[in-house]
């Protein structure tokens, strides 16, 4: 791969719905030689949902090591348009393939959407003394990052409901994140549980034709905290307490901790905590130990 693996922990966990606890939708991947973690929801009740998230999580994994090579520092946002398009053009593919098998059309005569998924990836690549994260996503699969004396970051804005509903000015952002992260009915007016009740949608993913890729880049820091996560996770748990769960649990054991907490909650009457939801669950945490000497170390190796 040209570089030793990031001295970095890559945990994962991941449940299905528990109506349909032999089909998980969801899919991940973690490689800690090439330094990437995947995370990818199938999206809807049809039969390609899981093979897309599947597809799309292998193609991206291929595609990353071809890229990867011992020479040269790679343009890391250029790498993840490449990435993406490729898993893309994989998942519209298999759309195709399932829908002529099917031989169904829509009431305009288009073949109805068989593979479509969600998805966010991290990737970790040394420079200077330290680590560069690339990260993309489309849907709402979202990336966070927990940086020990600050408050956990959202790196991802969902490709949801609260951003289209604040396009159009009719919440601002900081309504729209205090309707997301409400616990209670209580906590909402009428009108604002009627916004909280609409957060699920999402306005495009992996499978469709003109998709808008959201790529980013950060520097990680020794003790840093990455979380990869559907919405199983996220729509069960607020951010203060994905937070909570980051900094407690151990590097190894995290990610199995969030999906036991987000379980718990989905099992709640929705009457009295507004959040629990039953779906496919998975989180990918990535614990950065690494520090400034040993990444001089390795360099000179």
């Amino acid at each position: 791969m040209g570089h030793p693996p990031t001295p970095c922990t890559f945990a994962k966990a991941t449940k299905p719905h528990q109506e349909h606890p032999e089909s998980n939708r969801d899919s991940l991947l973690t490689d800690q030689e090439s330094r990437l973690a995947v995370i990818c929801d199938g999206v809807g009740d049809v039969m390609g949902a899981g093979q897309a998230a599947r597809l799309a999580a292998r193609t991206i994994k291929k595609r990353w090591q071809d890229l990867l090579t011992p020479d040269a520092e790679p343009d890391l946002a250029d790498v993840l348009q490449q990435l993406l398009e490729e898993a893309n053009r994989a998942v519209l593919a298999l759309g195709m393939r399932l829908a002529k098998k099917e031989q169904k059309t829509d009431k305009d005569g288009k073949h109805t959407h068989y593979a479509e998924t969600t998805i966010a990836l991290a990737l970790l690549y040394p420079h200077g003394d330290g680590y560069l994260m690339a990260y993309a996503h489309v849907g709402d699969s979202r990336v966070y990052l927990l940086r020990r004396d600050e408050p956990i970051q959202r790196l991802t804005v969902d490709d949801g409901y609260f951003t289209w509903i604040m396009g159009k000015g009719e919440l601002n952002e900081q309504d729209a994140l205090r309707i997301d992260q409400a616990s209670r009915a209580e906590e909402l007016t009428e009108e604002e549980r009627a916004h909280f009740d609409m957060r699920n949608g999402i306005s495009q993913s992996l499978g469709s034709e003109g998709l808008t890729f959201h790529l980013g880049q950060i520097e990680i820091c020794p003790n840093d905290r990455i979380l990869l996560c559907t919405d199983g996770i996220h729509d069960n748990l607020t951010d203060a307490e994905i937070e909570r769960i980051l900094r407690a649990g151990a590097r190894t054991t995290v990610a199995k901790k969030l999906l036991q907490q987000a379980v718990e909650r989905s099992q709640q009457d929705d009457k009295v905590h507004i959040r629990a939801k039953k779906d496919d669950m998975s989180a990918i945490v990535i614990t950065c130990h690494f520090s400034r000497f040993l990444i001089h170390k390795i360099q000179r190796l």
